[in-house]
């Protein structure tokens, strides 16, 4: 595709090439275009997105909106007994019906943060301890 367009030699940055992009690709890359310089350009991007549009601004007030009424009915129904699949679902459906395409909760540790290492999605079927409710600070 590059090539399709003229990019058959200079200087490209390619964003995600540590991260996101596959060793086999970039090998691919490499080879198929041996007088392409590629170099990262993820600092380029970060700088790029940090200055947000109207648009975008706009849609993450209203992802907060969503997200804090999904979390208030997460509060409004935890009692001891629940499962932690029902707690979830009652969330999450606060999350669909108000437009999200999917929504997913994780488990944080003490103080709310989050456990260390990947974080682990709720497990289904485990209700929650009596004794193991307690709010810290009101929702805002």
């Amino acid at each position: 595709m590059m090539t399709e367009h003229g990019i058959t030699c200079g200087r490209v940055g390619l964003v995600g090439r540590r991260f996101i992009l596959s060793v086999g690709n970039y090998e691919i890359l490499v080879d198929g275009l041996p007088n392409v310089e590629f170099t990262d350009a993820d600092e380029l991007m970060d700088r790029i997105r940090a200055v947000k549009s109207e648009l975008e601004i706009q849609q993450i007030r209203e992802l907060w909106t969503l997200s804090k009424a999904s979390m208030e009915r997460f509060v409004a129904v935890v009692e001891p007994g629940r499962t932690q699949r029902e707690l979830a679902a009652e969330a999450s459906a606060v999350a669909l019906a108000g437009g999200a395409r999917s929504a997913r909760l994780h488990r944080r540790g003490a103080g709310g943060q989050p456990t260390p290492g990947r974080p682990r999605a709720l497990r289904r079927h485990s209700a929650l301890p009596h004794g193991n409710l307690r709010r810290e600070r009101p929702l805002v």
